[in-house]
């Protein structure tokens, strides 16, 4: 008999959308009794904006409903100095000219879809009728 616990694992990017906005919750509580903020300004709300729209395809309206879900704040503009960290640190950027990592885009896509659903908005069914009698393991 194996009286040896196994490890914990842990957990890796990308995080589910409930994962997610607890950890960058978190982070943001961290941050704001951690880091000195003096040097976030209107400079980082633009680029955390520019590339939140870079992981939307520019679609505006897409970055204000995630980040609105994420943050309590449709607008960089309304966010404080420990969210725009907070998001710089999530998205791995710190220019205009940074492509955020594939681990926050999935995450902010996962997330805005999820911000979608508790707003209300319908789930589209991703399989036809005919395959509704299949074997549903795997699927959430």
């Amino acid at each position: 008999m194996n009286t040896k616990t196994p490890e914990k694992q842990p957990v890796r990017r990308p995080f589910a959308p409930h994962v997610f906005k607890e950890r960058f919750i978190r982070a943001v509580e961290f941050i704001e009794k951690n880091i000195q903020l003096q040097q976030v300004g209107e400079r980082e709300r633009r680029v955390v904006a520019a590339a939140l729209n870079r992981v939307f395809g520019g679609e505006k309206t897409m970055r204000y409903e995630v980040c609105a879900w994420l943050t309590g704040h449709a607008s960089t503009k309304s966010m404080s100095r420990a969210q725009i960290k907070a998001l710089l640190r999530v998205l791995d950027i710190e220019d205009f000219d940074d492509v955020p990592i594939g681990e926050a885009i999935v995450e902010f896509r996962q997330a805005h879809a999820e911000a979608l659903k508790e707003k209300g908005q319908q789930v589209l069914p991703m399989f036809s009728d005919s395959n509704s009698n299949s074997n549903s393991e795997g699927q959430q």
